[in-house]
Parts: structure tokens; C-alpha cells; sequence
């Protein structure tokens, strides 16, 4: 690991050093989408439907500090309305959707590096994707590195989607147990 975060330093700084007639520059992007759903899940025509009305506020930041590297970040509040025990201060549906630093042209100009959370998406996104028709999403952690050549594109990935290991906020090794991940 202390390779890889040396390697990207040292690509980020020849980047920096060669860059000619590059203007470094920022991007603000915002989401706000409400939607409602009807929920008749039994198919009796005598139960009521539930509804409920979605709510998913995106906040994103993008910088360009040197050529070639992205720097994202992406915010996000998702929450279902009257589900909330106040509306005083309660950050408990806010989260980092993405944030990630891509490197294009990285070690070569047919590879880029990306590192942090992410969206996939690969086709319809059946296998893989970031499931946006859902009211939070899908986003991954981990690294990304493609190969594109006139010929082929290659995507190679190392990605957690969840931990499966319970935080405890007493680290002893009684109060922990092991979970294959």
C-alpha cells in the first residue's frame, strides 16, 4: 500500500512539473429529487396502499488541482418523509456518496487510477452498478485502474461494497468477534 501511495505522489508531482498551459479549476453540482411510491404489495384490493414520499438531496465538489487528476467529492441526505424522530439537527441519513481521486494518463497514457468511493457502472447494471433508480444509491470502495487501447479496454477493480465487521467502540478481542469478510 505504501507503494502504490508513493507511486501516485510521484506521478502527481511530474504531472505538476510538466504541466504547460493548464488552468487549475473547480465545479459545484447539485441533486434534489422527490418522489413519491405507492406500496400494495399484497395485491388485496381491500387493504390500503402505503405511500410514502422519497427525498435525496445530492452536494457535489469537484477540483482539478493539477492536469490529469480529479479530485470528487459527493454528499448525500436520503430520507423517507415523517420518518425522522426531529428535525433539529438529526445527520443521521447524511453521508460521503463518493469521494474519490482519479489520475488519467497515469504511468502511461492508456492507464487511469481511480482511488476512494465510487460509483460503477458497467451496461444495464444488472451485475454492477450504482442502482440510481434507488432512493440512496450504490457506491463502492476501493480502487479502479483501466487500460484503454484502441483495441481493448480493460477494467481491473479491488472494491468492498459493505464491511461486514460490527464497529465496537471497545476494541478488546472479547468484544470483537472475527467475521469472514
Amino acid at each position: 500500500m505504501k507503494q502504490l501511495i508513493t507511486l501516485l505522489l510521484l506521478t502527481m508531482f511530474v504531472a505538476l512539473a510538466t504541466a504547460q498551459d493548464f488552468t487549475p479549476s473547480t465545479k459545484w453540482s447539485g441533486e434534489v429529487r422527490v418522489r413519491s411510491e405507492v406500496d400494495m404489495r399484497d395485491f388485496n384490493n381491500l387493504t390500503p396502499a402505503n405511500t410514502y414520499t422519497l427525498l435525496r438531496t445530492r452536494l457535489g465538489f469537484e477540483a482539478l488541482p493539477v492536469e490529469n487528476v480529479k479530485v470528487f467529492l459527493q454528499t448525500q441526505d436520503s430520507r423517507t418523509f415523517g420518518m425522522e424522530a426531529n428535525t433539529q439537527g438529526d445527520l443521521k441519513n447524511l453521508d460521503l456518496h463518493q469521494g474519490y481521486v482519479e489520475v488519467q494518463k497515469f504511468i502511461s497514457d492508456e492507464i487511469t487510477l481511480k482511488l476512494g468511493r465510487m460509483e460503477l457502472v458497467y451496461a444495464n447494471e444488472r451485475i454492477l452498478g450504482a442502482v440510481n433508480w434507488h432512493n440512496i444509491g450504490r457506491s463502492f470502495d476501493g480502487g479502479l485502474l483501466k487500460f484503454n487501447t484502441e483495441s481493448f479496454v480493460l477494467d481491473v477493480m479491488a472494491m468492498n461494497h459493505t464491511e461486514v465487521q460490527a464497529y465496537q467502540p471497545i476494541g478488546t478481542p472479547a468484544a470483537t468477534a472475527y467475521v469472514w469478510d
